[in-house]
């Protein structure tokens, strides 16, 4: 019954039974700081949380409440709240929010500064066991979040399942994937999370343009309003409320090499050794299910015929500063010599007469599955993770915690297999974050995760985007993926960067993976049947690849300092444009993104692309190569070679970097160099680098860290740096630093340099400059000022006297604005869809679309036309789901949009 149930709900034909609303307000009461409003036998509780976040609740039958859903770890603040009432409408007065609810019949309206957010449509429903909520639209708002899909990162006019589900080597449109987010935020200044983990349907606009509709077949229904003047303030209260990410290890933020899978120690030596042979820079190796024996899922310990000595194995890895990683499941297969005890004890989880649920077609073997719900269980399994630590394993790949296999007639501790399965893995990974802050409270831990679901952040979790297909529709399934992710409140989210199969070797491919890779929240390459390691490659390749791993050392400062904003604020390492920038030009757009505050990323995407589009926001942006400057608000082609990935910084910005290490283990930050963009639109801006020890969990709160501050000012003839320092400094802190500070776009030779009121002395050579202090060198051939000294900590500045910028080039090939082409709606589409564009004037123009392998499709139209905005719709009857590019070509230039047709 419950699997009819549920094919029901998920198939939407639900919408066939008659649902019940709210009816009428008949009374109120206060209650325990929270209000509780009566409408026939139903009742719906309203609770001030904190600033601008709020639940409501709803009881169909007026006497049950919600069930715990293992998510909210916000406990509710006491808050000052008003409530005033006439004959038709109760109001509620807080701080960041205004509740209006009319009586006749029941609904809420959400008001921030008197101006409407969000209002019910036919607000709370219910039929039997499913029960949601329908919200209303308004017509420019876009929405975001939602957990991982390989979809277009705004959810407006889609469909999605909220269920997690393996899928194995999918591309670019597949909408459900391996983790769950109920949360939705919008651009209309608002946010939701629903606090309820059933097997859910998020109807963003899909069905009906005007409606938000969420629903759950089971269970209690709870969400959160919360309130923000912006999607950083927003995403700020979110993980307030469902909890802030620890500060990652330091080393989880080199390069780690996985592959299904290592064999033998003899082979997984073998390929650290050539790393280092290669020069190539390498924090961890991942060890699949080999490490216990293939066909022995369960057995939680080493096949010694294979791996005679794991404990000096791993001593020699960390000798050379790579880290262990091994691969647990939650399933143990009946030929595991830990089978028996696990079924006599009932670790697995039985159905609803108390027997064990065999799962007889699971691809690994016969087996069962441990009931992570069950604290018996989890105290059985916790032994071996604690058997493995102490024989030097240094993090945790969880697998398969969907749960991939999880038949609707298992009964867990805490109730049936729909109600636990969305936050099964959520409660693995906190039962792994405990027992590490109880028994190894000096260490952070990584726990590379497939699957999860909200609230997952704040236990150390680096989910990983599943089985992805080693194509380039692959590797573009990627940016929304972790875009998304970010803008659920999830900032570490990594991809098998090599691809994990369904796809030939293609170091094409490999190259631009690995250049995403470096700017991506996790670099990690992950494959099989094809060697994902840089190592087994041909020399030019392995020449560009080694060069970007080198490139995401020498950034660790930078994303170091990221990882601290994101544990103090939920702020995304990677960032959609339209997170920070309020142009609907951006609402869309997730092929470029913001790595941080100041990097512009847009990387090459498509196979033989050479070239790329992009749409650079406002101000000014830096090539980070060439130190080539544009101007904002205008779309450019610039130049993407293979061995290129275009990335912009942002004009004010400061980039701190290190000289190139072989692994995180030799970070000292003893010599640092500091890279400033000075711009004369941002005559003063500012930055601060994080620092800490990379181990202790705690740092942040006990104040073991330094921060570096760092301000810049730009005058009509003074260019000038200030170095300052906060905190106590942690254990290990260097005293002294070797400072190599680097401004960009310096037109010439300054008359003077000042490295603290002091002239710095002008070398012939970057080279004599390098083994100088409290000097300065200027290069005509890039244009930058370098000045080298030693910096104690204490209050520095560096001045540039009687300099300028170099001008910004204004016959830079610009790709007019009336070749403006939006991202067609609705992405993905089934039948048709529509493309809307811009012709800043008359223009003979072209709309073309091609399938993934560039054979023309349809050509939309091939005319002149005068300047105006166009929409075209597209039939797609006929076409096979797949991904398809809309090009738009008007006076020799060319503007793509990736679309995504899903049957």
């Amino acid at each position: 019954m419950r699997i009819l149930i549920y094919l029901i709900f998920v198939l939407g034909l639900w919408r066939a039974v008659a649902a019940e609303l709210l009816g009428n307000y008949s009374s109120h009461v206060l209650q325990d700081s929270e209000l509780r409003i009566f409408a026939g036998g139903s009742v719906v509780a309203v609770r001030p949380f904190a600033d601008g976040i709020v639940r409501i609740t709803l009881s169909p039958d007026g006497q049950s409440w919600p069930d715990s859903s293992h998510v909210v770890c916000l406990s509710p603040e006491p808050a000052f709240w008003q409530l005033s009432e006439n004959d038709s409408t109760l109001t509620m007065q807080m701080t960041g929010m205004e509740i209006e609810i009319s009586k006749f019949p029941v609904r809420f309206h959400f008001l921030n500064a008197n101006r409407l957010v969000l209002a019910d449509e036919d607000g709370f429903f219910w039929s039997g066991e499913e029960r949601g909520v329908r919200f209303r639209l308004q017509p420019s708002e876009h929405l975001y979040g939602g957990g991982e899909r390989a979809v277009s990162i705004d959810r407006r006019g889609q469909s999605l399942d909220s269920y997690n589900a393996a899928h194995y080597c999918y591309g670019v449109g597949e909408p459900n994937l391996n983790i769950t987010v109920p949360f939705l935020w919008s651009s209309n200044g608002y946010g939701v999370y629903f606090d309820n983990p059933y097997p859910g349907r998020f109807d963003v606009g899909a069905a009906e343009q005007t409606v938000f509709e969420y629903g759950v077949s089971g269970g209690e229904l709870s969400y959160f309003i919360i309130i923000g003047a912006s999607g950083p303030e927003l995403l700020q209260r979110y993980t307030l409320l469902t909890g802030r990410p620890p500060m990652p290890p330091r080393w989880a933020l080199g390069y780690l090499q996985s592959r299904f899978g290592y064999t033998s120690e003899s082979e997984a030596r073998s390929v650290v050794q050539a790393f280092r042979d290669q020069g190539i820079p390498l924090d961890a190796i991942i060890l699949d299910l080999y490490w216990f024996g293939w066909g022995q899922m369960g057995d939680f310990d080493w096949d010694r015929s294979q791996w005679p000595n794991p404990i000096g194995m791993m001593a020699d890895f960390n000798s050379l500063g790579v880290k262990t990683i091994l691969i647990t499941e939650p399933y143990i297969i009946q030929t595991s010599s830990n089978y028996a005890h696990a079924y006599q004890n009932r670790y697995l989880t039985p159905d609803s007469t108390g027997i064990p649920v065999v799962i007889p077609n699971f691809w690994a073997g016969p087996a069962g599955l441990l009931d992570v719900t069950l604290p018996t269980a989890r105290d059985w399994w916790w032994t071996f993770y604690a058997d493995r630590i102490a024989e030097g394993v240094g993090g945790w790949w969880c697998d398969l915690g969907e749960p991939e296999a999880h038949p609707s007639q298992m009964v867990h501790h805490d109730g049936p297999a729909e109600r636990v399965h969305n936050t099964y893995s959520l409660r693995w990974a906190k039962l792994l974050y405990n027992r590490y802050r109880e028994f190894y409270p000096d260490q952070r831990l990584f726990n590379l995760i497939r699957s999860g679901y909200a609230g997952m952040q704040r236990y150390g979790t680096f989910p990983w985007s599943g089985d992805v297909q080693r194509t380039f529709a692959g590797l573009q399934a990627q940016l929304p993926i972790i875009l998304s992710m970010g803008m659920s409140g999830v900032a570490y989210t990594g991809f098998d960067i090599s691809g994990f199969d369904c796809g030939p070797r293609d170091s094409e491919q490999y190259i631009r993976g690995m250049q995403l890779g470096v700017f991506a929240p996790v670099m990690r390459a992950h494959g099989v049947g094809v060697p994902p390691e840089p190592i087994y490659y041909d020399p030019a390749t392995r020449e560009i690849v080694t060069f970007y791993i080198n490139l995401r050392y020498r950034l660790l400062p930078y994303n170091y300092t990221l990882a601290w904003e994101n544990s103090l604020s939920g702020m995304p390492l990677a960032r959609p444009l339209c997170m920070v920038f309020n142009d609907e030009a951006f609402a869309r757009l997730d092929d470029e993104y913001l790595w941080g505050p100041s990097f512009l990323i847009a990387p090459a995407l498509e196979a033989g692309q050479r070239t790329r589009d992009v749409l650079l926001p406002e101000g000014v942006w830096v090539d980070f190569w060439t130190d080539e400057t544009f101007v904002g608000e205008s779309h450019y082609s610039v130049d993407a070679r293979l061995s290129k990935i275009p990335v912009f910084v942002r004009g004010g910005s400061f980039v701190p970097m290190i000289p190139e290490i072989e692994s995180t283990s030799d970070y000292a930050g003893d010599t640092l160099e500091l890279h400033y963009y000075p711009d004369a639109g941002t005559p003063a801006s500012s930055n601060a680098m994080y620092e800490d020890d990379g181990m202790a969990p705690d740092a942040p709160e006990q104040g073991l860290y330094n921060t570096l501050n760092f301000a810049g000012y730009v005058t009509t003839d003074s260019i000038a740096v200030e170095l300052t320092t906060t905190h106590d400094g942690y254990p290990g802190a260097p005293s002294t630093r070797w400072m190599h500070v680097q401004f960009h776009r310096i037109a010439h030779r300054p008359e003077e340099v000042e490295v603290s009121g002091i002239p710095a002395l002008f070398v012939a050579s970057l080279a004599e400059l390098l083994t100088g202090d409290s000097v300065a060198y200027w290069s005509e051939e890039s244009y930058v000022l370098h000045t080298v000294f030693s910096w104690d900590g204490t209050a520095s500045n560096l001045v540039l006297h009687g300099t300028g910028l170099l001008p910004v080039a204004e016959d830079r090939a610009v790709i007019p604005k009336m070749f403006a082409l939006d991202q067609n709606v609705p992405n993905p589409f089934n039948a048709s869809t529509n493309i809307t564009f811009t012709l800043g004037q008359a223009a003979h123009a072209t709309l073309r679309v091609f399938d993934l392998n560039g054979r023309l499709v349809a050509t939309l139209f091939q005319e002149s036309l005068a300047a105006g905005r166009y929409t075209r719709a597209i039939d797609a009857r006929g076409w096979p789901s797949g991904v398809y590019f809309c090009r738009l070509q008007a006076e020799g230039e060319c503007l793509t949009r990736k679309m995504v047709l899903l049957r």
